[in-house]
């Protein structure tokens, strides 16, 4: 994740804002899928099925409600070359950033 310090310089940080010097700042997706409602496996699956459509670098936004994804996406990224850029949890929603790899 990364913040803006109130110089705008991005920093890298941990997701916790400090009141008054930071402003958190998530990092945009170029495609989006809502998983919300399915359980495991199919936020992978719908991951897999839509990296396939995809080109090296573009970023994959995945939105889910299985608290599972937070550990299942990024360890599917890992065994198949992408990178998790950002991974999140609010309440029950679930969001999860990809940048596809070259693989």
């Amino acid at each position: 994740i990364r913040d803006r310090d109130v110089t705008g310089v991005q920093t890298c940080a941990l997701p916790i804002c400090q009141p008054g010097r930071k402003e958190l700042v998530h990092l945009m997706a170029d495609y989006s899928i809502d998983t919300q409602g399915l359980l495991c496996p199919m936020p992978v699956i719908r991951a897999q099925d839509k990296v396939e459509e995809l080109q090296a670098g573009d970023r994959l936004e995945v939105l889910s409600s299985d608290p599972g994804a937070l550990n299942d996406i990024p360890a599917w990224c890992r065994i198949n070359g992408h990178t998790v850029l950002e991974k999140s949890q609010e309440g029950r929603a679930v969001r999860i950033l990809i940048e596809v790899g070259s693989e």
